[in-house]
C-alpha cells in the first residue's frame, strides 16, 4: 500500500473506510542488514578480547551487554518483517501508527508539517492542536513517497474540516 498512488489510497480509504499501510519490506530488511552488519563486527571484537589473555573485565561486560542489545534490535526487526508492524492507519476517525499508541482525530490535526530529513530516510510530522499533545511522525518505512502522500493527507484533513463547517 506504501509503494502505491493516491489515487488507490482514496479508493481504499472510499471503500473499506480505512487505508492501511504496512511496513515496507524493504525498508525493514535493509535496517536488518545494516544493524547484522554491526553485530557481527561487535561480535567478532568481543571473541577476540575474551580470547586476549590481557583484557580487562569492564571491556568484556561492556561488549556483551552491547551484544545482547545488537541482538535486541535483529529481534525487533525480525518481528517487524514478519508482521509488518505497526501499521499507519487513516480511517474515518483520524491517523494513527500502531493499535496501542493513540492517534489523532481528524478535529485534533492542527496541519500536516512539511518533510524533514535527508532522501531515504525523511518524515512526515502530523502537528496536533494541542502544543502539549504528541505529534505523530510518518516515516517511509510505511509509505515510500511521503511528499506525494502529505498532499493527500493535507486534502483529507481540508475535506473533515469542511464537513465539520457545513
Amino acid at each position: 500500500m506504501g509503494e502505491s498512488s493516491a489515487a488507490i489510497w482514496t479508493d481504499q480509504l472510499l471503500r473499506t473506510g480505512r487505508a492501511v499501510f504496512p511496513l515496507r519490506r524493504r525498508r525493514v530488511l535493509f535496517r536488518l542488514g545494516l544493524v547484522a552488519a554491526f553485530a557481527i563486527n561487535n561480535l567478532v571484537s568481543v571473541v577476540r578480547r575474551l580470547l586476549d589473555e590481557e583484557h580487562g573485565v569492564v571491556w568484556d561486560i561492556l561488549g556483551l551487554i552491547t551484544c545482547t542489545a545488537f541482538l535486541a534490535l535483529i529481534a525487533v526487526s525480525v518481528w517487524q518483517l514478519i508482521t509488518q508492524r505497526p501499521a499507519l492507519t487513516v480511517d474515518r476517525l483520524g491517523i494513527r501508527i500502531g493499535k496501542r499508541r493513540p492517534g489523532l482525530g481528524w478535529s485534533e490535526i492542527a496541519k500536516i508539517g512539511s518533510l524533514s530529513g535527508i532522501r531515504g530516510a525523511q518524515m512526515l510530522p502530523v502537528i496536533p492542536k494541542n502544543v502539549w499533545a504528541n505529534h505523530l511522525n510518518v516515516t517511509q518505512d510505511n509509505v515510500k513517497d511521503l511528499a506525494t502522500f502529505a498532499h493527500w493527507l493535507k486534502e483529507l484533513v481540508e475535506q473533515h474540516k469542511s464537513e465539520v463547517q457545513s
